[in-house]
């Protein structure tokens, strides 16, 4: 598979694309205007490469999946008052306001917000979204037939729209995963200890000293619940390369596919191509969930195989994600495999990887046992001072990590052509 080369003109083409879109539309708040024009931008681009295009729209609550964090951060908030309120007489006195009371009050409110955070953003739920704002999007679909009978089909997507700027990590950079982290903490740790403090007044087996100083270093850590308030801005950034360096990518390959339509070392015989640019993916991977469940049994009976990228920036830094830890989502070996594989015949450097937090579309496809994986570039030692903020331009963007990620996915499409 050596023999797989990308000119300059390819990598300047995915670069030129990710530039255009960040100039002529900016930031694409999932469910915005801003997001629509992308879309529309993305097919017409398709078009000069794809044998059928089209767009499905969706509607989705997208302001529900990071919108919630502050109504859990509120609620937790008042179940630490009502926690402390239950230490002075002078309060637990008053009618209704006893010490039992006040603590059951504060393991309700903690439950509820631990719920909130289980559902929506572990779990990717739309638990609540309908109490907030309904909007549309749209997922672009473009369709390359191969040369003969089609046998199988292979997707190549990313996602368009880009993500709102997290405060906390912008300020305080690699340490906001820690704040964040130690938020979640904090969270969890009310909902046990006034757990404890609920069934230690039904059947005692400690001290009341203990709950005490438990309140006290809640107080302490009232910052960090405070912190989440503002965790995120309701400004977007410009998403260069989350997740813009994906979709350039998606458009390459057709590109490519095309200019080597005649070549039959290079066009697939048997495999149908998709490219898809999805729509919300900031907002809990809605575009791709929104596809799948309207696909799945066309999908299965396809013997389709998904790979996503999401985040190509760093050459030297690729990743096959094989499984994504907060969401449990675990990826097919038949893909994750076969592009490690494709990787090392392309003697390109990669390591499969679980990634920590957050999700991908491919877990959309997982979560349906359809086999599917994704592509990273990037260091992952340390959160990458743009990730989710004002700094995600163009300029972090490599030419060659568009290239290298561009090979593997030929490769991988050669490979299943076989």
């Amino acid at each position: 598979m050596s023999e797989i080369k990308i000119g300059d003109s390819y990598r300047d083409y995915m670069f030129g694309l990710i530039e255009s879109i960040c100039e002529k539309i900016g930031p694409r708040e999932p469910g915005s205007s801003e997001e629509l024009r992308a879309a529309d931008v993305i097919e017409e681009e398709f078009k000069k490469h794809c044998d059928t295009t089209s767009q499905e729209s969706f509607e989705c609550h997208p302001e529900a999946f990071l919108g919630f964090i502050k109504y859990s951060a509120l609620l937790t908030a008042i179940g630490l008052v009502a926690y402390w309120s239950s230490f002075f007489p002078s309060v637990t006195k008053l009618p209704l306001l006893s010490e039992f009371n006040l603590t059951l009050t504060c393991l309700i409110l903690s439950s509820v917000s631990a719920l909130l955070f289980w559902k929506e953003f572990l779990n990717y739920d739309e638990f609540v979204d309908p109490l907030f704002p309904k909007k549309s999007s749209k997922n672009v679909i473009g369709v390359i037939n191969p040369a003969g009978e089609v046998k199988k089909t292979v997707i190549f997507s990313g996602h368009h729209d880009s993500a709102y700027e997290f405060n906390v990590w912008y300020i305080f950079k690699s340490f906001g995963v820690v704040l964040m982290l130690l938020g979640i903490i904090v969270l969890f740790s009310v909902l046990v200890v006034s757990l404890l403090r609920v069934i230690n007044y039904i059947h005692p087996f400690m001290g009341a000293e203990a709950f005490f100083y438990a309140g006290v270093a809640f107080a302490f850590l009232i910052p960090l619940v405070a912190a989440n308030f503002k965790f995120h801005s309701h400004r977007s950034v410009l998403g260069a390369f989350d997740n813009l360096s994906a979709v350039a990518i998606v458009s390459g390959i057709g590109k490519y596919l095309r200019d080597n339509r005649g070549d039959p070392k290079i066009f697939p015989k048997n495999t149908r191509v998709l490219l898809i640019s999805f729509g919300c993916e900031e907002a809990g991977l809605r575009g791709s969930r929104r596809y799948v469940e309207t696909h799945s049994e066309e999908l299965r009976k396809a013997g389709a195989i998904c790979v996503n990228m999401d985040g190509i920036g760093q050459k030297e830094k690729i990743k096959i994600v094989a499984r994504e830890l907060s969401i449990g989502a675990r990826h097919s070996p038949e893909v994750y495999e076969g592009l490690m594989q494709v990787t090392q015949q392309l003697g390109i450097t990669a390591e499969c990887y679980t990634l920590p937090f957050g999700a991908s579309d491919a877990a959309s496809f997982s979560f349906e046992n359809l086999p599917a994986a994704s592509i990273f570039a990037v260091k992952a030692s340390k959160l990458p001072e743009f990730y989710h903020t004002r700094l995600d331009t163009p300029k972090i963007v490599e030419k060659e990590a568009l290239e290298k990620v561009m090979r593997i996915c030929l490769g991988y499409l050669k490979r299943i052509d076989g």
